[in-house]
């Protein structure tokens, strides 16, 4: 698992808000998170990040800055 996505699952997890920059790609693993893409097992809310079932926080927001105007969200893998 890369560096990023601990720190997704971590801010996921725990409500952080997180800033992340110079994107130039999203990863087909960001796409469920994206689109929010939430399943419900009794109160709790689930994300799925990379292979992991991540208990999500409802504070958690997430930031991708880029220059490229044109960035697309890839379908799902």
């Amino acid at each position: 698992q890369s560096d990023l996505s601990i720190q997704i699952e971590l801010g996921v997890r725990f409500g952080k808000t997180l800033i992340v920059e110079d994107v130039n790609e999203i990863e087909g693993w960001l796409v469920p998170l994206l689109k929010r893409e939430i399943a419900t097992q009794g109160p709790r809310k689930i994300v799925r990040i990379a292979d992991k079932q991540v208990d999500m926080h409802d504070d958690f927001r997430l930031y991708l800055c880029s220059r490229n105007e044109n960035i697309e969200i890839p379908p799902q893998r």
